[in-house]
């Protein structure tokens, strides 16, 4: 058993699990399952661990047939194993706001502006920076009419409207003197109109 490792369950199952990182066994463990068939378990962390990928193995023994014709019990192992992430925590040494309008109406501009701070006050001058504009299409939703659901295409109400996003806009640079980049995006007028959308109920 690691100092690292403490399995808590109950039962007359065993059950031995082992977490590992990069083939180097970290902490080890067994116990019984519990009366629902699971078991659970806490790992410690060592400080100097490396940070990546670890994987946890777990490994079952119970009695029973291997084969639907077996005359007689057998011991029978079951294992599975899955990958968990290891990672530190970085505490954060900066904050993006971004301002702009609640709504934009097609054919005007859309105006906003991204700032960024360190936590201590002062702006990220001359930071690198990359910002992405995407739209998606929406069915509408009168105010009052939540009893109802309205579609833009032509399709019936029983098959699925899929709206995929479309990146409209991109810019990548550096900020500001006030550690700000200006956001800006022109919506073109549509050039067809929309059919009229139908409300189901």
């Amino acid at each position: 058993t690691s100092p690292y490792f403490e399995l808590s369950a109950c039962g007359a199952a065993p059950v031995r699990a082992v977490f590992a990182f990069v083939r180097a066994e970290i902490a080890a463990g067994s116990g019984q399952l519990d009366r629902h068939g699971a078991f659970s378990f806490d790992v410690s962390l060592p400080d100097e661990i490396a940070l990546g990928t670890a994987s946890c193995r777990s490994e079952i023994k119970a009695m029973g047939w291997a084969d639907p014709g077996q005359e007689f019990w057998t011991e029978i192992t079951g294992s599975t194993s899955t990958e968990i992430p290891v990672k530190a925590y970085r505490a954060p040494t900066f904050r993006v706001d971004v301002s702009g309008p609640a709504h934009a109406t097609v054919g005007e501009s859309l105006t906003a502006v991204g700032r960024a701070r360190y936590l201590f006050g002062a702006p990220m001058v001359g930071a690198d920076a990359r910002w992405t504009l995407r739209a998606q299409e929406t069915d509408p939703q009168p105010p009052g009419w939540d009893e109802f659901s309205f579609r833009n295409s032509g399709k019936p109400w029983w098959e699925s409207t899929h709206h995929p996003v479309e990146m409209v806009s991109q810019w990548e640079g550096a900020l500001d003197g006030s550690g700000e980049v200006e956001i800006k995006h022109h919506s073109p007028p549509q050039r067809s109109p929309r059919p009229e959308p139908s409300p189901s109920k």
